[in-house]
């Protein structure tokens, strides 16, 4: 066995007697919500003339620009001069005898370990390629995306309806009622029931933006250079999925700047306050900001003394007075400047303290300057990202949705378990095995799984917790010892926590008659009402139409308009009117229709592995022996393995790649499918391609999908005469067809298809035969 191992393209030395082992697991069956890579036991290589250079002698502590340990270094091991592995090595230490180094102490990682090597701590915010998304806030533009949303081209790259403002709303309570006679507001909540003579509705304040998660997502591939594959993220139902953007409580900044604020202690005289506090400020805007209409508003102490009740243009000097004896002590005062358009500016302001009598006396002036305010109107949609870590995004994505990631080339493969399990094939190692002794355990058992969005403030969410005890989307499973459920079996909780929190959506009724509109919105304050920033939320931005209950937009504080078409409201549904694919954990009854919704997370991502787990009739084995290193470098993780008369799934591998010897802990693939869901949103056919000699032979393949389905031959040119499809059982969601072919006499390959068309994939099996 010729060992190799290469550390940034130099081979190291090795010890002839060094044991290199390397374990190959994905997820464990100790705990699902680990995410594996390859990885080896740390090993020894000999403190080499070469060795030393290779690691410049780092025993040394003297020497300059010496071996960086802190940083992982591109690493391969060969197996009998075949490449095995791809990854990052780390020097550990040096083991030192008699003042000379003896070894150094190295171990190996596989490639998904850089994605953590990439990302480090580095937060979302830095993921600079989402600026390609920022844009003007303006009413039209947040009216556009409320109704249709926002289309963006990046580098020549389409990205429809990138960036949405739903039906969320971050400052008010909504109500609706088409009544003429109806108030437009009731205690803090807000009519946005339009009517011509109305001005309450959907005010552009309300609202913030959210974007395609599957946007964030490929910022991350842009800014670290590796790139996600895979049919998940691919996929048309998570390009649907949108996560919101609310940093803080503060509302966007839609033509406001907060120019001054500036506390100070009010002086006495006498200790009698009979004086008064005048508080003024002066705005000159730039030449070329002359024609633009603006606001000044005064506050003391919190309260607005003075804001002027329409626009104003050109230079202006306003002020506000306050009776001394009304302060305490203290005087707050904050000067802001409000427009509904870029605008830019110089500004003065003055504190003046005076106290009235006979003679009156000014006890002074505090004035302050200015320069070069400006105001913009865009949405920079990296300020409004909540401070994440990005890996922890990441990782997060990969526990919600049970989601397998694994090296693929140079790429990464990101699949959920139960697409990546049918993707495997079926291989029988038995003459391989040591078949005459193994190990039989029980499962690892939990008695309680608790999958667990953070917990929201979130008025509705908050009112769903105090009422019934648990938190809205949340799935916990408890597995009892018998079925009165008094009793947990012996086992281990496990807890998958989820960083997105999830509220809840509210269908407004039209209080005219108590009758429901098609508004479905999401009140995104707490129980006092009032503004709260919490953790992001995923939803489907569904658009609805309202032509029968008309909304009125409030796009500044001077313009009303009526919104009759559709409008892009948040849903836990991928489809808002019926039952449908929802990111909730658990069945929750649908906001817009009442009817239970039992499409979830669990059920599509987690039930058939976890049902598994639970099985009294899982074990776990482990077997020893020597596979081929051929089949070793090839095997999958999501391949299934035939010992005797029993197929397993893989759980790890550990193979001493020096005196060869492979480990294996399997699990007993206890499913007819190969744990995907027994109602597939996804089909295949394994393999998908065969090449064959022109000698005639009879193969088969496997079809991964629906029941009911029959493979049918697909003339490509060739002819299909030479091909013949054999019996087969189509009737069930998983099958094995057979088919011949007959022996190629022509002077030229030939080919065709299998194709099943079941109206998820089409799945095709491309059939060459060589002549």
């Amino acid at each position: 066995m010729i060992l190799e191992v290469f550390i940034e393209g130099i081979k190291l030395d090795l010890f002839e007697d060094e044991t290199v082992t390397i374990t190959q697991g994905v997820q464990d069956v100790k705990d699902i919500s680990k995410i594996f890579a390859d990885f080896s036991q740390s090993f020894n290589v000999p403190a080499s003339k070469k060795n030393n250079a290779i690691f410049k002698n780092y025993y040394n502590a003297d020497i300059d620009n010496g071996f960086d340990a802190r940083t992982r270094k591109n690493s391969t091991i060969n197996v009998n001069t075949l490449p095995f592995k791809q990854g990052k090595m780390q020097l550990n230490g040096v083991k030192i005898k008699n003042n000379l180094a003896a070894s150094y102490s190295i171990t190996f990682f596989g490639d998904v370990i850089k994605v953590k090597d990439l990302i480090g701590d580095d937060k979302l915010n830095t993921l600079d390629w989402l600026s390609n998304f920022d844009h003007s806030y303006t009413g039209a533009t947040v009216l556009e995306g409320l109704q249709t949303g926002l289309d963006f081209t990046v580098g020549g790259v389409s990205y429809p309806r990138a960036v949405i403002y739903p039906l969320i709303s971050y400052q008010k309570q909504y109500f609706y009622n088409s009544n003429a006679s109806a108030p437009d507001l009731m205690g803090e909540a807000v009519n946005i029931s339009y009517l011509t003579d109305r001005d309450s509705g959907v005010s552009i304040d309300d609202l913030k933006p959210a974007i395609k998660l599957s946007l964030i997502v490929k910022a991350i591939n842009e800014k670290y250079g590796f790139k996600f594959v895979g049919g998940f993220f691919d996929s048309a139902l998570f390009n649907e999925i949108y996560v919101n953007l609310n940093k803080s409580t503060e509302k966007l900044s839609n033509g406001f700047v907060e120019v001054e604020t500036e506390t100070s202690t009010t002086p006495t005289k006498d200790d009698i306050r009979r004086g008064s506090v005048l508080y003024s400020a002066t705005v000159t805007p730039k030449t070329e900001f002359q024609n633009i209409g603006y606001k000044i508003r005064l506050s003391i102490n919190g309260v607005v003394l003075y804001e002027n009740p329409k626009l104003i243009f050109g230079t202006i000097t306003a002020g506000a007075l306050i009776k001394n004896q009304d302060l305490t002590g203290e005087a707050v005062t904050k000067f802001d400047v409000l427009t509904e358009e870029a605008f830019e500016f110089d500004a003065n302001t003055n504190l003046t303290y005076q106290f009235l009598g006979s003679n009156p006396e000014s006890l002074g002036n505090y004035p302050n300057t200015y320069s070069d305010q400006s105001i913009s109107l865009d949405t920079n949609i990296l300020n409004e990202l909540k401070d994440i870590e990005t890996y922890k995004f990441l990782v997060s994505l990969f526990k919600t949705f049970n989601l397998i990631v694994q090296p693929f080339g140079d790429d990464i493969l990101v699949e959920d378990l139960q697409t990546w399990y049918s993707e495997g094939k079926i291989i029988d190692i038995t003459e391989y095995i040591d078949t005459t002794e193994k190990q039989v355990d029980k499962g690892v058992i939990f008695n309680k799984i608790d999958f667990k969005f953070k917990e929201s403030q979130q008025i509705l969410a908050d009112v769903f917790k105090q009422s019934n005890n648990r938190t809205y989307g949340n799935n916990e499973l408890t597995l009892y010892t018998d079925s009165t459920e008094t009793e947990k079996l012996d086992g281990e909780t496990l807890d998958i926590e989820s960083i997105f929190e999830n509220p809840i959506n509210e269908r407004l009724l039209d209080l005219t008659n108590n009758t429901n509109t098609n508004i479905l919105y999401c009140p995104y304050i707490n129980r006092d009402l009032q503004s709260i920033s919490g953790e992001p939320f995923m939803f489907f931005g569904v658009s609805q139409s309202v032509a029968s209950n008309p909304i009125g937009y409030k796009g500044s504080a001077s313009t009303y308009q009526e919104i009759d078409t559709s409008v892009i409201m948040p849903s836990h549904t991928r489809q808002i009117g019926v039952e449908s694919f929802g990111l909730n954990f658990e069945s929750e009854f649908n906001e817009f229709t009442g009817n239970l919704n039992q499409d979830t997370i669990y059920t599509r991502n987690y039930a058939d592995y976890i049902s598994d787990i639970f099985s009294d009739k899982r074990r776990n084995y482990n077997y020893t022996g020597i596979l081929p290193i051929s089949l070793l470098n090839a095997l999958k993780l999501n391949d299934r393995l035939i010992i005797g008369n029993t197929r397993y799934i893989i759980n790890t591998i550990k193979s001493n790649l020096t005196n060869r010897e492979d480990e294996l802990e399997l699990i007993n693939d206890i499913y007819d499918a190969p744990l995907a869901s027994d109602i597939s949103n996804n089909s295949v056919i394994i393999p998908d391609f065969n090449t064959y000699e022109s000698q005639a032979i009879s193969d088969s393949a496997e079809y991964i999908g629906i029941t009911g389905q029959f493979p049918a031959l697909v003339d490509t040119g060739d002819g299909t005469s030479w091909i013949t499809l054999n019996p087969f059982d189509g009737g069930v969601p998983i099958f094995t067809f057979n088919y011949s072919l007959s022996e190629n006499n022509g002077s030229a390959e030939r080919s065709a298809q299998i194709k099943i068309t079941d109206g998820l994939n089409n799945p095709t099996l491309t059939i060459v035969q060589n002549f």
